[in-house]
């Protein structure tokens, strides 16, 4: 699993570092974060950072890690996600996944993200940053950009427009991407949304409904990486 980390906006006292470990049986990330609660409590702002990758490649996984290690410091950490973490967002998230709205118009679709992401915006990621804390949060816009935007074909430009009016034009410090096998990605997926179901009785939602669209790089990860 290839893991890369891109800065956003600009911040003082705010570095991430982690190494992989590789063993015979497990692949463990070790995250170095150079913020002491001093730090923290002098920066009127907190800082935002996403997680990007396919359902199944460990984003959950490394989420709760990085924020165990970091309240271990003393640090005030908030974990959400997209699309969700509001209860309207949730409420969203669940008729985007559910399989009788696969038939969504791709920017029926778009618009149904941005409304999670403003409300997720103005309720929780605006008001923590605001507070001092960390935002960890499983996916953003640039998952945005590349399924609705590359696998929907509605290119860059209407993501990034819908963007910077309805979300600021707000940016991550750090956006760390975890580039999987996508075979396995996926299937890990499915081995969870069928357990899912399973425990809940029904099989609407499909967790992973998107992994099979076509997406393509987003502008960001191209400037990353050299190839844009």
């Amino acid at each position: 699993m290839n893991i890369t980390v891109a800065g956003g906006r600009g911040h003082l006292g705010l570095a991430l570092q982690f190494s992989q470990v590789r063993s015979a049986k497990r692949q463990m990330l070790i995250y170095h974060f150079c913020v002491s609660p001093q730090q923290q409590q002098h920066h009127q702002r907190g800082s935002f950072i996403t997680f990007e990758g396919l359902d199944g490649c460990g984003k959950s996984t490394q989420i709760e890690k990085l924020a165990g290690v970091l309240r271990k410091q003393g640090l005030s950490v908030v974990v959400t996600r997209e699309p969700g973490g509001t209860a309207t967002g949730e409420k969203i998230r669940r008729l985007l996944l559910d399989t009788a709205t696969a038939s969504l118009s791709p920017l029926a679709e778009l618009a149904m993200m941005f409304a999670s992401r403003a409300q997720h915006l103005a309720e929780v990621i605006q008001p923590a940053l605001a507070e001092g804390s960390i935002v960890l949060c499983d996916r953003f816009t640039d998952s945005t950009e590349a399924y609705q935007g590359g696998g929907r074909k509605l290119g860059s430009q209407p993501v990034l427009v819908l963007h910077r009016v309805l979300c600021g034009d707000l940016q991550p410090e750090l956006t760390i991407l975890m580039d999987s096998d996508v075979a396995a990605s996926v299937g890990r997926a499915r081995r969870r949304n069928k357990a899912h179901a399973a425990a809940n009785g029904r099989g609407k939602n499909n967790e992973n409904r998107f992994e099979g669209q076509q997406t393509r790089p987003t502008q960001r990860s191209k400037r990353l990486s050299g190839e844009g």
